[in-house]
C-alpha cells in the first residue's frame, strides 16, 4: 500500500509540474498577444508617442543621446525602402517574443531538471504583479526599450543553463547587443552588474575571485563603455532644437501620427529640472506609495519565502529603485525592470541552491489544509495590488 501511495504522490507531483508549466506558458501567450494587439492598432494609427517615438530618436539634427537605434532604423528603412513604422513595429514584436521565449525556457528548464520544488513559492515569484504581469497593467509601456536588455539578459541566463562554459561567441554578441541598448537607452547601465555576472561565471574556481586576463579584458571593456556612454548622454542631453529636428525628420519618413513627438522626442529636450520635478521625489504620497510597492514586490525574495546566497540581489534591487526615484517619473516601470532582472538570477540560482521541499512524514488531514492554503496565499498576494509605471501609486492598493 505504502508503495503505491508514493507511486501516486510521484505522478501528482509531475501532473501539477505539468499543470504549472503549461499554466505559465498560457499566461505568457495571452500577455503576448494582448500587447501587440494592442500596439497594432497604434501603429495603424500613426505610432504610440512613447512606445514608438522612443525607438525612432536618431542623429538627423546632430548627436544626441538614445539616438542609436532609431538612426539605425532610418538608414535601414533607406537601404530597403521598408516603412519604418512597419519595420520598427516588425523589430519590437521579435524582440518582446525573444523575451518572452527565454524567460518560459529559463521556467521549463528549472521544472524540467529539479525534482523537489516549492511550486507555491515559485508561482508568488512567476506571478507577482511586478513581473510579466505588469505589462497587462501598462500595455502603453510594454515595448519600450528596455525589452532589448531584457530579451538579452534572458537569453544570457538561458544560455548559461546549456553551457558550462562562456564562448567567444557568446561574449561577442551579448556586448554588441549591450552598447547598441546603452546607446539607445542610457538608463539601461543598470543592467551592468547583471551583464558581467553572466559573462564572467567561467573565471572562478569555487568562491577563488581571480579572474584571466580574457575575463580581466571584459570586465574593463564592459566598464569602460558603460561610463563612456553615461558620459556621453550627460554632454549630449539634448535641446528642444535637437528635438524639434528630430519630429521632423520622423514625421517626413511616413503617415507617423501628428502627435507622435508629443513624448519620448519631445523629453529630449527637457531639462534635469523637469526631471527632478516628476520624479517621486517631489511628492511625498508618491514616494511613499511606490516605496511600499516596492516592498510589495520584494516578497518574493525575502527570507519568507526563499533564502538567497546572492545578497547583493536585494542591494542591488534596493539601490536601483532609490536611484530612479531620483531620476525619473515612471519608478513602477523601473520596479518591473529590476524584479525581471533579479527574479531571473534567482531562478538560475535555482539550479545549484537547494530551495525544494525537505521530504517528510506527512499527516494526510494536515497536509491537505496546508496545501490548500499554500495555493491561496499566491491568489491572495497578486489579486491585492498592481504596478502602475507611474502616477497615483494609491489607487492600484487594492486593501
Amino acid at each position: 500500500m505504502i508503495p503505491s501511495f508514493l507511486r501516486g504522490l510521484n505522478s501528482q507531483v509531475k501532473n501539477t509540474r505539468i499543470t504549472l508549466v503549461l499554466f505559465y506558458g498560457l499566461i505568457l501567450i495571452y500577455v503576448f498577444v494582448k500587447v501587440e494587439y494592442r500596439y497594432f492598432s497604434q501603429v495603424q494609427d500613426g505610432g504610440h508617442p512613447w512606445q514608438t517615438g522612443d525607438w525612432l530618436i536618431n542623429y538627423q539634427s546632430g548627436f544626441v543621446r538614445r539616438g542609436l537605434i532609431g538612426e539605425l532604423f532610418f538608414m535601414l528603412s533607406r537601404l530597403t525602402g521598408l516603412n519604418m513604422l512597419w519595420l520598427l513595429f516588425s523589430t519590437q514584436t521579435i524582440i518582446f517574443f525573444s523575451m518572452m521565449y527565454f524567460h518560459f525556457n529559463i521556467i521549463r528548464v528549472i521544472f524540467h531538471t529539479r525534482r523537489s520544488l516549492d511550486y507555491w513559492k515559485l508561482s508568488i515569484l512567476l506571478l507577482s504583479p511586478a513581473g510579466i504581469l505588469f505589462c497587462l497593467y501598462n500595455l502603453d509601456f510594454s515595448l519600450r526599450k528596455e525589452i532589448i536588455g531584457l530579451a538579452l539578459i534572458n537569453w544570457m541566463y538561458f544560455y548559461r543553463l546549456h553551457n558550462d562554459k562562456v564562448s567567444t561567441k557568446y561574449v561577442f554578441i551579448s556586448l554588441t547587443i549591450y552598447t547598441i541598448f546603452i546607446f539607445s537607452w542610457e538608463a539601461g547601465i543598470a543592467f551592468l552588474p547583471f551583464i558581467i555576472t553572466l559573462l564572467l561565471e567561467d573565471g572562478r574556481v569555487g568562491r577563488s575571485l581571480k579572474f584571466s586576463d580574457l575575463q580581466k579584458f571584459r570586465i574593463i571593456f564592459t566598464l569602460a563603455i558603460s561610463f563612456f556612454c553615461f558620459a556621453v548622454s550627460m554632454i549630449y542631453h539634448g535641446t528642444t532644437i535637437e528635438s524639434t529636428g528630430i519630429c521632423n525628420s520622423i514625421l517626413q519618413r511616413g503617415n507617423f501620427d501628428q502627435d507622435l513627438c508629443a513624448g519620448a522626442v519631445d523629453a529630449i529636450g527637457w531639462s534635469f529640472s523637469y526631471f527632478w520635478a516628476g520624479s517621486t521625489i517631489g511628492s511625498p504620497l508618491r514616494f511613499v506609495g511606490f516605496t511600499l510597492l516596492f516592498l510589495i514586490s520584494c516578497l518574493p525574495f525575502s527570507k519568507l519565502l526563499f533564502l538567497s546566497r546572492h545578497k547583493w540581489l536585494f542591494f542591488q534591487f534596493g539601490l536601483g529603485f532609490f536611484l530612479f526615484n531620483i531620476l525619473a517619473a515612471d519608478t513602477g516601470r523601473l520596479i518591473y525592470i529590476f524584479y525581471v532582472i533579479t527574479s531571473n538570477q534567482f531562478l538560475y540560482d535555482l539550479q545549484s541552491d537547494n530551495f525544494g521541499e525537505k521530504p517528510q512524514k506527512k499527516n494526510l488531514r494536515v497536509y491537505s489544509a496546508k496545501r490548500i492554503l499554500r495555493w491561496l496565499l499566491p491568489i491572495i498576494y497578486i489579486s491585492i495590488w498592481t504596478l502602475p509605471a507611474s502616477g497615483n501609486p494609491w489607487r492600484f492598493l487594492r486593501f
